[in-house]
């Protein structure tokens, strides 16, 4: 798809835009589980003109899970325990990366709605209005022809531009919890220590 987008072989990225054109154009919600009963019509065809399995499932089936167990075997007795410990540091530590992320996403959003930025706030009901006019006026595949159609030109009319989502790039302009936490510790040492700089009465007792 990036290739498609970037316009790598000009061909390719033309025959891609055509498809999602035709497609966005032409679907209709009925055509996801026709698509599903299409593939397995498919593998009905093809088992039909395979005939018979000469092998049935169940003995084939034991067969691999015996040559999987053996390989499995082989791979686990080269690996380290070092070398085990430190894979599965690497995922604790990539599971946890990207459940903070979503975390602070959604903890950025609810402050949206909770007016913690006004003025973001506003900009993104203005957003929302604009939206809900959008859509109501605008069928949906009209949207995602010229979703496409951005997408693809992107790199013709742009070349310089970087590709960005707004819609996330104004949630990263909003503080989480986190982040709203500090920020009022923060504040309460100001006010603090410009207490203590108003009356020295409190500062001497302090040291």
């Amino acid at each position: 798809m990036k290739n498609c987008f970037e316009w790598e072989s000009k061909l390719q990225s033309f025959a891609a835009l055509v498809v999602w054109l035709v497609l966005c154009y032409y679907f209709e919600p009925w055509m996801v589980p026709v698509g599903g009963l299409l593939f397995f019509l498919k593998q009905y065809a093809i088992k039909g003109l395979a005939g018979p399995q000469p092998v049935p499932w169940d003995e084939t089936a034991d067969s691999d899970l015996d040559d999987d167990d053996d390989e499995e075997k082989e791979k686990e007795e080269k690996k380290s325990l070092k070398e085990r410990l430190q894979a599965i540091q690497e995922v604790t530590q990539g599971v946890q990366n990207a459940i903070g992320r979503i975390a602070s996403l959604l903890e950025s959003i609810k402050n949206t709605f909770n007016f913690t930025v006004p003025y973001l706030s506003w900009i993104a009901i203005v957003l929302l209005v604009l939206a809900a006019v959008v859509l109501y006026f605008l069928p949906m595949r009209y949207l995602l022809m010229l979703w496409g159609l951005n997408k693809f030109f992107r790199r013709i009319l742009r070349p310089h531009s970087v590709p960005n989502n707004e819609v996330l790039d104004l949630l990263s302009r909003i503080p989480d919890d986190e982040m709203l936490l500090d920020y009022k510790d923060l504040k309460l040492l100001a006010n603090t220590e410009t207490e203590r700089r108003r009356d020295p009465k409190k500062k001497q007792k302090a040291s």
